[in-house]
């Protein structure tokens, strides 16, 4: 009951995104002139990425990398202990690192996109939304035939475009954006395609 319960509450979300979701890129954001930085982040948050910051640059791999919004969420995640926030970002680093996500965005995904596209939209704050149509996503199929592992790439390749969106979002209006929506249109979804047993493979 309580699965079905989730599932009608993204459906409906779903259903309003024409209200939720701006159809012409970046025109709704909010500007003020009175926006600051402690309107997005604490003092003590300030203080810190300084010092977060000087401790991992030089591993950075991406440009966006070294901005507050990328950083803050790794010492937001342990607390604001700057001895935990290093360790989850290089773990963040070894992984992308082993799995190859700087380069993701220089791949041939047209097959992908042509059979489950992806589009981005804006919410009434500006805030960056990646909208995916879950229900069109055929997981025992692609597990079956063996393409887990590319389908996988693609979805990194999703996550990957959603944050140079923002960046790019962000830089073009001069808003701070530390908060994005990833929205699934779950209509249609059934345990056979979805969550057949070969599609636990699918997860992982």
């Amino acid at each position: 009951m309580n699965v079905m319960l989730r599932i009608w509450r993204v459906i409906i979300l779903v259903q309003l995104l024409p209200i939720l979701l701006s159809k012409v890129e970046g025109k709704n954001v909010v500007h003020s002139k009175n926006i600051t930085d402690l309107d997005f982040y604490t003092v003590e948050e300030l203080q810190k990425l300084p010092k977060f910051r000087a401790r991992v640059k030089d591993d950075l791999t991406q440009s966006y990398m070294n901005g507050n919004r990328y950083l803050v969420r790794f010492l937001r995640a342990r607390n604001l202990d700057l001895d935990g926030a290093e360790e989850a970002i290089r773990e963040n680093l070894k992984w992308r690192k082993l799995e190859n996500v700087d380069n993701v965005l220089r791949e041939d995904v047209s097959k992908w996109q042509k059979q489950y596209p992806f589009y981005f939209n804006f919410d009434h704050a500006g805030r960056v939304g990646l909208v995916n149509s879950l229900r069109d996503f055929d997981t025992r199929r692609i597990t079956i035939s063996g393409q887990r592992a590319e389908f996988r790439r693609y979805i990194m390749y999703q996550i990957e475009s959603m944050v140079v969106r923002i960046e790019h979002v962000a830089n073009s209006t001069g808003r701070e954006i530390i908060q994005a929506n990833l929205l699934f249109n779950m209509a249609g979804f059934n345990f056979r395609t979805h969550a057949c047993f070969a599609c636990k493979l699918f997860y992982h």
